[in-house]
């Protein structure tokens, strides 16, 4: 609608009797309601967003945490004493 809309009003327009340029017939209420859907799709994209960014730092501490544990047990090893 919106690259509709541009490229009906980026031509050059016929003037009508009165100096006034003919203008588009648009449904305004109809635009208003896709950019509404498009701003709650919008947000529901950047909750998950949010989401997945959160899961992702989690799982990237775990591995952190999992690979300090590991290397000190590999840099510490266990003596054994002879019977």
């Amino acid at each position: 609608m919106i690259f509709q809309f541009f490229m009906e009003n980026s031509q050059e327009s016929d003037v009508s009797e009165g100096g006034r340029a003919d203008s588009p017939e648009m449904d305004l209420d109809a635009m208003a309601q896709t950019v509404e859907e498009t701003l709650e799709t919008t947000e529901q994209l950047a909750l998950r967003l949010g989401e997945l960014n959160r899961d992702m730092m989690e799982y990237m501490r775990s591995v952190a945490q999992a690979t300090k544990a590991g290397s000190k047990q590999v840099s510490s090893p266990v003596t054994r004493v002879g019977n």
